[in-house]
């Protein structure tokens, strides 16, 4: 037996070491001790944080800093959500973490990026009965124009504003169209009185016809922060931090996100040897985080652009289910923002869609299945500037073989299921988790929520057949790579549009063996083709 005792701490992983210990770390019942044959035995303490109410810091949050005022509406397009001016990004999401007044420009989701004209957004060379060589406006016409007041010589130029559907009242007042040309926009007011954590979808009319609708997502500015994950190909994807269109209920939590540490260093009273070696040894005590998140997301219809409202209890506007059963038109579906179209069993498909597309999400994707193929955004696209759905091999790391897994060795996750899991962002040596929840659907032959609480449902970009290609995992489940109806409702989670969202590693090389995109004197050259 040789005496011990406690000479230090430390919270930085050892880098460094003092006698402060952290305020939760209470202490230890024995720090020093004469040494025993057997061990000795004591007690480290920890001090439980009391969870705070995040949704409703989030929601103070919400009310503070105003943008814009009534003689100068804030321009979304122009601001990236920290508030940082940008050239023009448009999209058919945009995310709103302040009061006050608001104006998006007259532009088909994307089609305008970096400033300059994004036709690869709307237009693409390859052709083919499965391909949309010309996407389609309100009118099954071909898009000829970034800007819905120019495509086919005006026509289609709005007259009106209104709100589709909220599921928080009072989050958008005030909405009209203003100017002409390439300077129309729809403008709104967000108060602060009424402005909180929720989702709204707003559309622009022609003779009371809706010709274009957007996603105005109500939520903190941290939402489109990204957590890179590696999946089981080894590629890239940089995932936001929220699901689109996430909306609490309830969620309290500790200030900490990530487990914390405290290093203690034990050391001999006396050694051996010489010159004396007193030999040391070190003890780590953890404290993990607590969450607990109740919450629901907005749905989506392989795709469409619309959000479909994630409860039945909307606040304001109307949401309905379009029984139909021979498939819509595109036209259609942007006509109708407010319906979820009935999948065409007539036609024996699972699709809502009248034609099988392969590239509604993808503009330049000729195939079906599961791969990393680079995803071109499209107009189509429901997520925010910046961000678009992920190839359909992007989850492949959530589980330790690359496939389905149905036994918890092969969830590749940190911690329990806590109504969704914490997936571990490598297979290997993880050092970050991102949270997917577990909200259900809607079904495609009723438009009823399902499998709420129970099981995790989301988009990647790519087809298969009729169906889509998505994640779905469970308690006691997950599969990377599944198919079913592209009529059903399923959630998105976006990943970061830049070339390095998808990031293969090519060996003695730092490039990417599909190309990147690069922006050139404004104009956009595409390296791919």
């Amino acid at each position: 037996p040789v005496p011990w005792k406690v000479v230090g701490y430390s919270t930085d992983g050892g880098l460094t070491w003092s006698n402060n210990k952290p305020g939760w770390f209470t202490g230890l019942t024995k720090t020093s001790g004469d040494g025993s044959t057997t061990g000795e035995i004591g007690q480290a303490t920890l001090q439980p944080e009391v969870l705070t109410d995040k949704l409703a810091l989030m929601n103070a949050a919400l009310k503070q800093n105003p943008q814009g005022d009534a003689s100068d509406y804030y321009d979304l397009s122009l601001h990236d959500v920290k508030g940082n001016v940008t050239p023009r990004n448009t999209a058919n999401c945009y995310v709103i973490s302040h009061p006050g007044y608001y104006k998006i420009p007259l532009v088909y989701g994307n089609a305008i990026k970096n400033g300059g004209n994004n036709t690869k957004a709307y237009q693409t060379s390859n052709t083919g009965t499965s391909i949309l060589t010309h996407f389609k406006d309100h009118d099954d016409k071909n898009i000829t124009s970034p800007w819905i007041t120019q495509t086919n010589g005006g026509v289609n130029a709005p007259d009106g504003a209104k709100l589709v559907w909220a599921d928080e009242s009072g989050l958008v007042t005030n909405l009209a169209v203003t100017g002409s040309g390439t300077n129309a926009f729809v403008q709104f007011e967000v108060p602060a009185a009424t402005i909180k954590n929720g989702n709204a979808v707003i559309a622009v009319t022609k003779g009371g016809t809706v010709v274009w609708s957007w996603h105005l997502w109500f939520i903190h500015d941290d939402a489109l922060n990204t957590t890179t994950c590696t999946n089981f190909q080894g590629y890239e994807y940089k995932f936001t931090e929220e699901t689109l269109g996430m909306k609490y209920t309830a969620w309290t939590g500790t200030s900490y996100t990530s487990p914390r540490s405290v290093k203690i260093k034990v050391v001999q009273s006396y050694g051996q040897g010489s010159p004396i070696v007193l030999k040391e040894g070190v003890l780590t005590i953890t404290q993990k985080p607590g969450n607990v998140r109740q919450s629901f997301a907005t749905f989506y219809q392989f795709g469409r652009k619309d959000a479909l409202p994630g409860t039945d209890a909307i606040a304001e506007g109307n949401y309905a289910f379009d029984p139909y059963s021979y498939g819509r038109s595109l036209g259609y579906a942007i006509q109708h923002p407010e319906n979820m179209i009935h999948y065409a069993s007539g036609l024996s498909s699972t699709d809502w869609c009248n034609a099988h597309y392969y590239n509604l999400w993808s503009a330049n994707n000729t195939s079906y299945g599961f791969n990393d193929n680079f995803v071109v955004k499209t107009i189509y696209d429901p997520c925010p500037a910046g961000f678009k759905l992920p190839a359909s091999n992007a989850y492949t790391g959530f589980t330790k073989t690359g496939g389905d897994a149905s036994v918890f060795v092969n969830f590749n996750v940190s911690g329990a299921w806590s109504n969704g899991w914490n997936f571990n962002n490598k297979i290997s040596n993880p050092d970050a988790t991102v949270y997917f929840p577990s909200h259900g659907c809607r079904e495609s032959i009723t438009g009823a929520l399902a499998y709420v609480v129970f099981h995790g449902l989301f988009w990647s970009a790519i087809p298969q057949g009729s169906q889509g290609c998505f994640l779905n995992f469970g308690q006691g489940d997950i599969k990377p790579c599944y198919i079913n109806s592209r009529a059903s409702g399923f959630s998105v989670r976006p990943v970061a549009e830049t070339p390095t969202s998808v990031r293969p590693k090519v060996p003695g090389s730092t490039e990417e063996q599909w190309g990147s995109e690069q922006q050139v004197g404004g104009t956009e050259i595409d390296l791919d083709n």
